[in-house]
């Protein structure tokens, strides 16, 4: 999922990746434990958790986006993290402790 991180013309846009290693095909639940990933469109920038262990997520839906296609889903809920996101290569951090999230999802291996 990725977007603006604010409303100004120069506002950075931001890529979240959440590996989710126990989420299944059409599960929703509580506490999967969640890898995230920020990138920093255009910079070079990214940060990240180094396991596991530090955010987890809640799915509150995950549905097919059509019938004809048992691959693409909607997906969404809530990630939280207790720790920072530590800058790959640098010395900064980035903090939340509660990210909601939309997103689409294709459970298609890649080619």
């Amino acid at each position: 999922m990725s977007g603006p991180l604010g409303d100004a013309p120069d506002i950075t846009t931001v890529a979240f990746i959440l590996g989710i290693p126990r989420l299944e095909k059409g599960a929703t639940g509580a506490e999967f434990n969640t890898n995230v990933t920020l990138m920093e469109e255009g910079t070079g920038r990214f940060y990240g958790t180094p396991d596991t262990s530090n955010c987890w997520t809640d799915i509150e839906f995950q549905v097919p986006v059509s019938p004809d296609d048992a691959s693409k889903y909607r997906i969404g809920g809530t990630v939280y993290c207790i720790s920072p996101l530590a800058e790959v290569h640098g010395g900064s951090s980035i903090g939340f402790t509660e990210l909601k999230f939309s997103s689409r999802l294709n459970w298609n291996p890649p080619e």
